[in-house]
């Protein structure tokens, strides 16, 4: 700033000394960009979310979960996190992710994600909250890990040990109608389903007649 002392004009100089300050931010840029090196190449699907009456929205996400599910970063920011969710584990995200999470971190669990072209990717789910210094939680940290080839696997190993129970118990029944119930039995296990019946075809009549049944049918 320009100072007048009689007829003389003097320009007064305050210089601060800001290396420290520079040095630390550099160290703070750093710093920022090993994390988001570490956050976009994590082996995982990472996604932040805050709370928007009472239900996480995404505010960032790493690559692998664009990758996996298929959208542009575009299509995900600022989106609903159940969005991306199957209706089932829609209901299981309303029933209260928020409300639980100041204790800590919460309990892993399944996940079913769905992507832009109609897969479904089964998932674990981990999560820890974000919390503001009044203890409200404003977001979280969520992880998922892709689970789908280890739930095929198990579903291969479940279906072909049911088949072997289904042979060994056919094969020990007393009689025929014995051994037509436990197949349908077995079979209303084996599809998961809510019934399932056996009819036998009558080639003289042509016709087919009812034999066996499991559940409601029965």
């Amino acid at each position: 700033s320009v100072i007048e002392q009689g007829a003389q004009r003097l320009v007064f100089v305050l210089a601060r000394d800001i290396t420290e300050r520079r040095r630390t931010e550099a160290s703070l840029r750093r710093a920022e960009e090993r994390y988001r090196d570490l956050f976009e190449e994590a082996p995982a699907m990472y996604v932040i979310t805050e709370n928007r009456h009472g239900l996480p929205h995404i505010v960032d996400c790493n690559q692998l979960f664009l990758r996996t599910l298929g959208y542009s970063r575009e299509e995900v920011l600022g989106q609903p996190l159940a969005k991306f969710y199957t209706p089932t584990s829609q209901l299981r995200l309303r029933d209260g992710l928020y409300p639980a999470a100041p204790e800590g971190r919460l309990d892993p669990e399944e996940r079913r994600l769905r992507a832009k072209d109609g897969r479904v990717v089964q998932t674990l789910l981990r999560t820890s909250p974000e919390i503001d210094l009044s203890g409200a939680v404003i977001g979280t940290r969520a992880m998922f890990r892709d689970i789908t080839e280890n739930r095929r696997v198990e579903s291969e190993l479940r279906v072909s040990t049911q088949l072997n129970d289904l042979t060994r118990l056919a094969a020990s029944a007393l009689d025929y109608q014995s051994t037509l119930q436990l197949l349908a039995d077995q079979l209303r296990d084996l599809g998961e389903a809510d019934a399932c019946y056996i009819t036998l075809w009558d080639e003289a009549r042509r016709t087919a007649t009812p034999a066996a049944a499991a559940g409601p049918l029965r």
